[in-house]
């Protein structure tokens, strides 16, 4: 025995030896520290209800601030370590909902065609259908899916096609309206207020530019991934709805957000909100200060989310406090907004042209964020 520990001992000797420092912080990269996030993540919403459960998601909490706090010892990308930070907070606060504030996702939730609950499956199937429900931020196909998605009536084949189209179709948009930015001389650098002019209608522009290629950008990624799975059979079209709500609807700020642009983020925010709201709070669902309180608190969670993707890349709290800001300040313009309508509807205007609110809703969105951007 005591010949087979000594072994083992130098065998382990060895082994970290060859495992030198080039390999040692590799592991310590923001990948890896992002792998073991999202494994401990999906084994967190796999195990059934006990205190280890919770213990592991703390586990997940600290791996998650290390991707934010500590920087990859290997440099990354500057967009690549945004979307880290990103992608991160949006997972963990849907999973902080339903570790914490529900009693068992297992059992409450449940996929399209799942016949009982997901307690009886081995730990092997409720892994992944755990790193299913984290992939799949919208909930589509699952008991818990946002309203409002929009599905294509295309079969299979006709789908990829079509998808592909819209792909290219936003890529091309996208490529122009960089090519704009690129040689307009009214953009500052991108390191300083890359949106600054000194004109506020050239700041409004620049502004109404960058959220078409956002848009444009998400929307190119989206159709792409949804023709390629749905080509190799990895999923149906039904599990690929638009990305975004229909512009045309757009008419006013609480829409844009409720219903064409915050979907994706829609389930870890209002989730927390209500819970804030109507269990800690005790606010009567329904009433207006229910509503408005729901609102300020999606809005702040929605800010923390997009604060913690700029604090990963730039370790400043300047762009944390202007995100804070500029999502706060959302639940403002809403609130603005609510008080015309009702001053309308007094007057006896119930209802504008569709394209007037959506072009209201445009520059009230360019308004506010340039406001929020100069004064921060």
């Amino acid at each position: 025995m005591p010949n087979y520990v000594w072994r083992q001992i130098h065998a382990i000797n060895v082994g970290l030896i060859l495992f030198d420092e080039k390999y040692i912080d590799t592991f310590e990269t923001t990948q890896s520290r992002f792998i073991l996030f999202l494994a401990t993540l999906v084994l967190s919403l796999a195990l059934k209800p006990s205190p280890i459960r919770s213990v592991i998601f703390y586990l997940v909490c600290a791996v998650y601030a290390s991707i934010v706090l500590i920087p990859s010892p290997i440099p990354l990308d500057a967009t690549i370590q945004y979307h880290f930070g990103l992608i991160g907070a949006l997972y963990l606060s849907r999973a902080c909902y339903l570790v914490f504030f529900t009693e068992s996702p297992l059992q409450e939730l449940r996929q399209k065609g799942q016949k009982t609950t997901a307690t009886e499956f081995d730990l092997v199937s409720r892994l992944r259908w755990s790193l299913n429900l984290i992939l799949n931020p919208r909930g589509a196909n699952w008991s818990c899916e946002v309203r409002g998605l929009r599905r294509s009536a295309h079969p299979h084949w006709a789908f990829v096609w079509s998808q592909l189209k819209w792909a290219a179709a936003f890529f091309l948009l996208r490529d122009a309206l960089e090519f704009w930015v690129q040689r307009n001389n009214a953009f500052g650098r991108f390191d300083e207020h890359w949106m600054d002019a000194q004109w506020i209608i050239w700041r409004a522009f620049n502004g109404v530019l960058f959220w078409f290629s956002m848009y444009a950008l998400m929307q190119s990624n989206h159709a792409l991934c949804a023709a390629v799975a749905v080509s190799l059979g990895i999923s149906d079209p039904s599990d690929w709805p638009a990305w975004f709500g229909p512009l045309d609807e757009t008419v006013t700020v609480r829409k844009f957000w409720g219903q064409t642009w915050h979907q994706a983020i829609r389930m870890g925010v209002a989730t927390h909100a209500q819970y804030f709201t109507n269990t800690i709070l005790g606010f009567p669902k329904g009433t207006s200060r229910s509503s408005y309180t729901q609102l300020y608190t999606a809005f702040f969670i929605s800010g923390l989310i997009h604060a913690f993707g700029d604090f990963a890349v730039t370790h400043d709290i300047k762009p944390f406090a202007d995100n804070m800001v500029c999502y706060c300040i959302q639940a403002i313009a809403i609130t603005f907004e609510d008080v015309a309508i009702i001053v309308f509807k007094g007057l006896g205007i119930h209802r504008v042209p569709r394209v007037v609110g959506s072009d209201s809703t445009i520059w009230t969105e360019v308004f506010f964020n340039e406001k929020a951007a100069r004064g921060s």
